[in-house]
């Protein structure tokens, strides 16, 4: 191994030293591999440090998605409901009678789950 090999290979190995998952994948093609052991020999794959997944905002269709699964969604410790219906044109989200309508937005902001958890999803590159 030359000093310019070497120089390629160290973030990789200071990323398997941080737990980080490695990847591989033929040069310029194929979907990426996790690979639990990369030797770095050869020069016919190329690696990367497996990306973090990313989290985003739900969208209306995702929101539309759980309107028909009847999810229950809460905005304080108090407060459940589920979406009655969705105005796409308008943007909103039509609620039982004590929430009226909501942006979609506000609702994004101001509403969970009802474990708590965000209105997001995970997405992988």
């Amino acid at each position: 191994m030359d000093k310019l090999q070497a120089k390629t290979i160290l973030p990789f190995v200071q990323a398997l030293a941080e737990g980080k998952v490695i990847q591989y994948r033929d040069y310029g093609f194929g979907t990426w591999q996790d690979i639990l052991e990369p030797t770095f020999i050869g020069h016919t794959k190329e690696y990367r440090i497996k990306p973090e997944p990313k989290t985003v905002p739900l969208t209306i269709e995702d929101l539309y998605e759980h309107f028909k699964k009847g999810t229950i969604f809460t905005n304080s410790t108090t407060h459940t409901c589920r979406i009655q219906s969705i105005s796409i044109k308008k943007k909103q989200l039509i609620m039982p009678t004590s929430f009226s309508n909501i942006s979609i937005v506000d609702f994004l902001l101001f509403w969970t789950f009802e474990d708590g958890s965000p209105l997001t999803k995970i997405v992988e590159e």
